[in-house]
């Protein structure tokens, strides 16, 4: 019934048009109406036969957490978040670092856990969190995946921990969420680390792939195709036809079955990247509504914060220079650090930027409370 309903109320509408309109046609009203509905029917019809003949995709259960046992946190915006907390040995700040991971739709990886020993090295606490819909954290219904909800989720964290202000580390989407959340609290936010930085809020531009060793690996099937426009136009039937848990569990089908990972290096590199050690949880549907909401973000307006700030770039990343710039622009105290040999968030070279996160904690911030 769920299917045939779109079919139904296309073609009645169709009809019901076509009839008004024969008289200027120069048809018949029975011939306009037919015709207007079975033109009608075709698209819809063609996506029902997407649905129903395209061949159902592999899954796999989650395993174990590789990053052990997590904390929960229930948010106003109705989400339950997993997070972690590691103490430096010797703690020489009030000011937490929370880090904000990239995707959206993944999660924080064991390698974020490592890489922020340089921000403990100078003495910052550091927190993580899986954003809502991913990793470990619960899922929430498809419309209220929102970069709203999103900061709103960030903030009850920071209270939850009891933060006067935060140092926000956001890598690639993570970097896009912390200038929403700059936007939004910025009497809140002590520092801003900007890693390999995604798209600007309501600035996107298109990928560069001209320095790195991109490969089309993912070819995606009918079904995937399908899903993509469902989640983009009618995200309660998606949801009602691929469940989150089943588009999660088709994600680590995939996701097992990757032993490298392309997009992370510079072209002409012959040995290919490891695939990092990574929990399941893997989420199409945030991925598709935040990236969209991200899009639509009104335009900002001057300079977002003028409190200290770190933008980190490799040379080969495929986000292009403009949206670097964009960031340089908001954050006018930023630091800018281009790194060549350097792609995207600098995966297989996690000495490298622990190494520039250190540096820059136990300098421009080591006066922070």
């Amino acid at each position: 019934m769920l299917i045939a309903l779109p079919l139904l109320v296309g073609a009645a509408i169709a009809a019901l048009l076509g009839r008004l309109a024969a008289p200027w046609a120069g048809v018949k009203r029975a011939t306009a109406t037919v015709i207007a509905a079975i033109l009608a029917i075709l698209p819809l019809g063609g996506l029902v036969a997407a649905m129903l003949l395209s061949p159902a995709l592999p899954q796999a259960n989650a395993g174990p957490d590789p990053r052990g046992p997590h904390r929960t946190l229930k948010t106003a915006a109705g989400s339950s978040l997993a997070w972690w907390s590691i103490t430096p040995t010797h703690v020489a700040h009030r000011t937490p670092v929370v880090f904000l991971h990239g995707g959206p739709g993944t999660f924080t990886r064991n390698r974020d856990f490592a890489v922020g020993q340089g921000f403990r090295d100078a003495g910052f606490s550091t927190i993580y969190y899986d954003q809502s819909g991913s990793g470990a954290s619960g899922n929430l219904p498809i419309e209220r995946y929102t970069l709203a909800n999103a900061v709103a989720d960030l903030e009850a964290l920071r209270s939850a921990i009891g933060a006067e202000k935060l140092v926000v580390w956001g890598q690639s989407w993570g970097a896009s969420l912390a200038a929403a959340y700059v936007r939004a609290y910025p009497g809140h936010v002590a520092a801003t680390i900007l890693d390999s930085p995604g798209d600007f809020p309501g600035e996107p531009h298109p990928l560069d792939y001209a320095k790195t060793d991109s490969r089309g690996d993912f070819e995606p099937t009918l079904r995937d195709a399908t899903l993509y426009l469902l989640i983009g136009h009618a995200p309660q039937l998606a949801e009602r036809w691929q469940s989150q848990d089943d588009a999660r569990a088709t994600q680590q089908a995939r996701v097992d079955k990757i032993t490298s990972i392309y997009g992370f290096q510079c072209k002409g590199e012959r040995v290919p990247l490891r695939r990092p050690l990574s929990p399941p949880g893997g989420n199409l549907y945030p991925q598709l509504r935040l990236q969209d909401d991200l899009a639509r973000q009104p335009p900002v307006i001057g300079p977002l914060s003028r409190a200290p700030a770190l933008l980190i770039r490799g040379d080969c990343d495929y986000l292009p220079l403009a949206t670097a710039a964009r960031y340089m622009k908001a954050f006018p105290a930023a630091t800018r650090i281009d790194v060549p040999g350097r792609g995207h968030a600098f995966y297989g070279h996690d000495d490298d930027l622990r190494m520039i996160l250190h540096r820059y904690a136990s300098t421009t911030l080591r006066s922070l409370p």
